[in-house]
């Protein structure tokens, strides 16, 4: 890199009394080498940062990938997707009604609630309320 060029230009020119190009621990000073080590340190350390930004990334991407095989494995066995909901209300989503042989049917309740949830598919949704009627 630069260092490696300037390190060269400056080794071919004649030598100058006041020249501290001298490697770390030579008798000449070592100014350039201390430069040269801190300059190789600090390619050392970005490296080792990307490399550690890299594995963090597939890392990520990974993790994503799992959650989206839970998922997909969850749907097609018919388990809970998204969560469990309990819906604690006055009514249920059903309203019983006795039929023309005088036996009792649930039939789906018209209100908002009820409508809200009707696409609802990613949860395991439980009602707790009344009928609305006391059914023996």
């Amino acid at each position: 890199g630069a260092a490696h060029e300037f390190c060269q230009r400056r080794m071919s020119s004649s030598p100058q009394p006041h020249d501290k190009l001298a490697v770390e621990g030579s008798p000449r000073g070592g100014s350039f080498g201390s430069s040269f080590s801190r300059q190789l340190e600090m390619v050392a350390k970005k490296r080792e940062k990307d490399n550690e930004f890299h594995l963090m990334s597939q890392i990520q991407e990974l993790s994503r990938q799992l959650e989206a095989e839970r998922t997909r494995i969850k749907l097609e066995s018919g388990g809970e997707a998204g969560g469990r909901l309990i819906v604690v209300a006055n009514r249920l989503p059903v309203t019983p009604v006795k039929n023309a042989n005088g036996e009792w049917e649930l039939k789906r309740s018209s209100g908002g609630l009820v409508s809200a949830f009707l696409g609802v598919r990613d949860f395991s949704i439980t009602w707790v309320g009344w009928v609305g009627v006391e059914v023996p």
